[in-house]
């Protein structure tokens, strides 16, 4: 284990490009903090959405 709790992968010392995408909100926040101070990741890109929708609403 590393200091921030996950097993090493197979690249040691790559970091994982990440995209995310998250809707507003205090959790999201977290986990953008997290991403960002994370070594293991290459933090590409954030999106966001206005709100939430329900499974299998969809966009026509």
């Amino acid at each position: 284990m590393n200091p921030w709790g996950c097993r090493p992968g197979r690249l040691i010392g790559v970091a994982v490009p990440l995209i995310l995408d998250r809707d507003p909100g205090h959790d999201n926040a977290i986990a953008i903090l997290f991403a960002a101070a994370n070594p293991a990741v290459d933090l590409l890109a954030i999106t966001t959405v206005a709100n939430r929708h329900p499974p299998g609403a969809g966009h026509a």
